[in-house]
């Protein structure tokens, strides 16, 4: 299984680039990428733009948007994980259990297929002193989670 991990820095212009220079994500993300599951970080999508378009032929998408609560800054972060439809997984999620975290940005997703959990995480620059606590505690989840 080939695992593409990638932060986009925003999903609407990376995707226009893709479909300009490639025709379609579709066939970037299987010819170019030849991969099974994609994770990005920083796709930084609102709600509103959360539409059919996004759809990928022979793929599923799981989205975790910042800002659906009113809470969090809309189109802030964000992640995305794509996986081929014959990886059907059985179980999905955007929560992080833990008060650490602040999930409400968009910045956690975990899809199980078979045997294997894969977890996209977009974790907060530990270099900023205002999120430097957040990072330590969120590793430290993690860590125990694995």
């Amino acid at each position: 299984m080939r695992v593409v991990v990638w932060n986009v820095n925003g999903w609407d212009a990376t995707r226009g680039y893709i479909c300009s220079k490639y025709g379609s994500v579709g066939k970037f993300f299987e010819e170019v990428l030849r991969a099974d599951v994609v994770c990005l970080q920083e796709v930084k999508m609102a709600h509103n733009k959360l539409d059919p378009s996004l759809h990928i032929d022979g793929w599923e998408s799981f989205w975790a948007i910042s800002g659906g609560d009113g809470q969090a800054r809309t189109g802030y972060s964000g992640c995305t994980t794509f996986i081929r439809l014959d990886l059907a997984p059985s179980s999905a999620t955007n929560e992080l259990v833990t008060t650490s975290f602040p999930e409400r940005e968009g910045r956690y997703i975990e899809i199980i297929t078979g045997d294997l959990a894969i977890i996209n995480i977009y974790v907060p620059n530990g270099g900023e002193p205002a999120k430097g606590a957040t990072t330590t505690r969120t590793t430290m989840t993690l860590a125990r989670m694995v």
